[in-house]
C-alpha cells in the first residue's frame, strides 16, 4: 500500500470522525492513541492534523497540544456571508456566459428536488425523512456548487467546497432536529425548490442582477432559519449522522 494511500484513509477516517461529532469540539487530539486507532504511524497521523489544520477543524490555541477546534454560529455566519459574495459573483458570470454543461447540471439538480419534494409525506418514520433530507441536502450542494464551478476558477471552487464542510459541522452536529426544524414541506421544501428554479429562471434570461438577489435573500433565509433554530433548539431528537456524513465527505470528494 502507498503512503499516500495510508495517509488519504487515515484522514478521511479522522475527518469524518470529526465531522460526526465522535471527537468533541475542545478535545484534545494525542498522537500515539490516534495512531493506534487509526493504525498508521505517528508521522502519518502527524502530517493527518496538519492537514486538518489548514481545513481549519482543529487548532493548538494554548500551544500545548492540538483540539478539535469550535465552529461557532459567527463563525458560520461569516462563512455564508463569504459564500454570497463567491456565489452573486460566479452566478452573474453563468448568465453572462450560458455555460451549457452547468445550466444542464443545475436542471437535473432540479428534477432530483422536485421528485424529492413530492416524496415527502408526514407519515415517514424519522429514518425515511432523514433519507429524504439526505438526498435533497445533497442535491442543493449540488445546485450551489455547479454555481460556483460555473466560474472556471480553481480557487473559488476549492474554498467554497472548504466552506460548505465548514458549515455543515455545525448543522449535521445539530442532527435530525435541525433539518425537521428548518425543511418543513411548505416552508422548506416548496421554498427552497422556488428559490433554485428562479435562480436558474433568471440566468436563462441573462439576468444575473435577478439572479444574484434571488441568490443573496436565499442564502440570507438560512441565516435567519439557523438563528431561529438555535433559539429554539431541542437536543433530545436525533438522527442517525454516519451516513449523512459519508455521503456529504463523498459528495465532495468527487469533484476535488
Amino acid at each position: 500500500m502507498k503512503s499516500s494511500s495510508v495517509f488519504d484513509k487515515a484522514y478521511s477516517r479522522l475527518y469524518k470522525m470529526i465531522l460526526a461529532g465522535d471527537v468533541p469540539a475542545g478535545e484534545r487530539l494525542l498522537e500515539i492513541p490516534l495512531a493506534r486507532q487509526l493504525q498508521v504511524s505517528r508521522t502519518t497521523v502527524r502530517n493527518v492534523l496538519y492537514r486538518l489544520k489548514e481545513d481549519g477543524l482543529v487548532d493548538n490555541p494554548d500551544g500545548e497540544g492540538v483540539r478539535v477546534r469550535k465552529i461557532s454560529q459567527q463563525e458560520l455566519r461569516e462563512l455564508i456571508e463569504f459564500r454570497i459574495l463567491i456565489e452573486c459573483y460566479c452566478v452573474r458570470k453563468l448568465a453572462a456566459e450560458h455555460n451549457h454543461e452547468i445550466l444542464q447540471s443545475l436542471e437535473k439538480c432540479l428534477v432530483t428536488q422536485h421528485k424529492l419534494r413530492d416524496r415527502f409525506r408526514p407519515e415517514l418514520s424519522n429514518k425515511e425523512y432523514s433519507n429524504v433530507l439526505n438526498e435533497y441536502f445533497l442535491s442543493d450542494m449540488g445546485f450551489h456548487l455547479n454555481i460556483v464551478r460555473s466560474c472556471g476558477n480553481a480557487t473559488i471552487s476549492d474554498t467554497s467546497k472548504r466552506l460548505y464542510l465548514l458549515g455543515n459541522i455545525l448543522v449535521v452536529h445539530n442532527g435530525y432536529q435541525f433539518y425537521k426544524d428548518i425543511m418543513v414541506p411548505e416552508s422548506g421544501f416548496n421554498r427552497l425548490y422556488e428559490e433554485h428554479s428562479k435562480i436558474l429562471q433568471y440566468i436563462r434570461d441573462h439576468d444575473g442582477d435577478g439572479a444574484a438577489l434571488v441568490l443573496q435573500n436565499h442564502l440570507d433565509g438560512m441565516l435567519r432559519k439557523i438563528a431561529e433554530f438555535n433559539r429554539n433548539i431541542k437536543q433530545e431528537e436525533k438522527a442517525p449522522q454516519s451516513e449523512v456524513i459519508d455521503n456529504i465527505f463523498n459528495f465532495l470528494e468527487e469533484r476535488t
